[in-house]
């Protein structure tokens, strides 16, 4: 994976209950901070960083989880002083950061339960865990790109308990 620290100074605490609107107000209260603005994009362009500027802009005519999700992700290109990325697929730090904010916004044992609860109906999961489907499979492909290891909970004995590849992933990476 590609080293991406962020730089010095540039930290804003953020939690994976935070709604948009709280992580906005996170942001105020950071120094130094980016300045976040609404304003329509083109299509299929829900946010964008300029690192000249330290200016974030957020698409108003996304639902309030888009937004949240735009907003962690945009975030975090800015605490790592990325310069604009080029394309949203292929850029080291498009892709770095993509996975990271899968990581900051979906927390294991609630993407566990709601797997099993929605029978991996993607679009049930995201709501559920407040994400959008492209979190969520950018989780999916994190966890399915992590080695799978044996787990056995306390107080369980091994024959009643069996890590799932997914379950087992999942925990490996919060570790």
């Amino acid at each position: 994976m590609l080293n991406h620290p962020p730089l010095d100074g540039r930290n804003v605490t953020l939690d994976r209950r935070m709604s948009y609107e709280c992580m906005r107000r996170a942001v105020e209260l950071t120094r130094p901070a980016p300045h976040i603005f609404e304003e329509e994009l083109p299509e299929n362009i829900n946010g964008v960083y300029d690192e000249l500027t330290h200016i974030i802009i957020i698409d108003p005519r996304l639902n309030e989880r888009q937004k949240r999700c735009t907003l962690a992700h945009e975030l975090l290109h800015w605490t790592h002083g990325d310069a604009r990325c080029q394309s949203q697929y292929d850029d080291k730090a498009e892709i770095h950061v993509r996975k990271e904010t899968a990581t900051l916004l979906i927390n294991p044992f609630d993407y566990i339960q709601s797997e099993r609860v929605y029978e991996g109906e993607a679009f049930l999961v995201a709501v559920d865990l407040n994400v959008t489907v492209g979190v969520l499979e950018d989780y999916r492909s994190i966890l399915e790109d992590a080695p799978t290891l044996a787990v056995e909970p306390k107080g369980c004995p091994q024959s009643s308990f069996s890590a799932s590849p997914t379950l087992s992933a999942a925990l490996r990476l919060h570790s």
